[in-house]
């Protein structure tokens, strides 16, 4: 309902007629005018200061409206905000100078009726012939080619794998739609020879492929810089599957000591780290329990 109410005028009156306003984002249009005018107790769910923090892979319109509507709400009494990580409310209560007894954490979780340890082979095989995933093991990451993804880290470790390493029978598989593209270099990347026939991107993965597609991966990886949550990693570990994640913003809070974190620049720290999960199926094993 409100992702189609919230594009249109709300008039003063229906404002005033409820009880209370929740928001499930902060990217809707009438923000920016509701935060300058008395309104109902408001509630707004916060998913990253994104916009602020990594303003650098945003367009300065957009990221000081993103602030001056934060900026408007943490100035009203009636105002509480919904952070999806302590992560999130740290950067809320740091950055925004928001009180901290304001800010109150909710997290996301993973669909349990969509996302299992899936383990018939026959299925996984079905999925693998569907996006053209070869046989042998699998990395696998779900991202948009953007710059704050860091699939440039990820593909230069398994490029070293490849190469230093000498693993010929391991493949990478990005799956996710191509929405937003920015990281030119990493899509270029995938296109040159070394990547051919051991890099595939696949787009989008339909919702009933997805446990089948985590559970036959080798690992998970994201090595994404920032998130205000990242559910990948959460859906991964709902599969059994080891997860590799970047030791930044909310990552650690996600996955704990269920999964192997790395500095999101050290390519050589990744590289060894999938090597780790290659040879060691005891660690597969216990990274997968771990994270179920």
């Amino acid at each position: 309902f409100l992702n189609k109410f919230c594009n249109l005028p709300l008039s003063p009156k229906t404002i005033d007629a409820a009880d209370i306003i929740y928001f499930p984002g902060v990217w809707y249009p009438i923000l920016k005018s509701l935060c300058k005018r008395k309104s109902p107790p408001i509630f707004l769910l916060v998913h990253d200061l994104m916009p602020i923090v990594c303003s650098q892979y945003f367009r300065y319109e957009s990221s000081a409206s993103y602030y001056q509507i934060l900026h408007g709400f943490s100035k009203r009494d009636n105002c509480w905000f919904m952070a999806n990580s302590e992560s999130t409310k740290n950067d809320l209560c740091n950055v925004m100078r928001m009180p901290p007894e304001r800010v109150f954490v909710s997290y996301h979780a993973a669909d349990k009726t969509v996302l299992y340890p899936c383990q018939n082979k026959k299925c996984i095989q079905k999925i693998r012939t569907k996006y053209g995933i070869p046989e042998g093991p699998y990395l696998l990451a779900m991202s948009r080619f953007q710059h704050r993804k860091n699939l440039r880290t990820l593909l230069k470790a398994f490029k070293i794998l490849q190469g230093e390493s000498k693993i010929k029978n391991l493949s990478l598989v990005i799956g996710g739609a191509a929405i937003s593209i920015d990281d030119y270099t990493s899509l270029a990347e995938i296109r040159k020879p070394w990547a051919k026939d051991k890099v595939f991107h696949i787009g989008y993965v339909d919702e009933e492929d997805l446990s089948p597609l985590y559970s036959g991966a080798l690992t998970f990886v994201f090595p994404s810089f920032y998130e205000g949550f990242g559910s990948p990693p959460l859906e991964a570990m709902h599969c059994g599957t080891p997860v590799i994640v970047s030791n930044t913003s909310s990552m650690p809070e996600v996955v704990g000591d269920a999964g192997i974190q790395f500095t999101p620049h050290d390519t050589y720290a990744l590289a060894d780290n999938i090597l780790k999960l290659y040879q060691d199926s005891s660690l597969c094993k216990k990274l997968s329990k771990q994270g179920i």
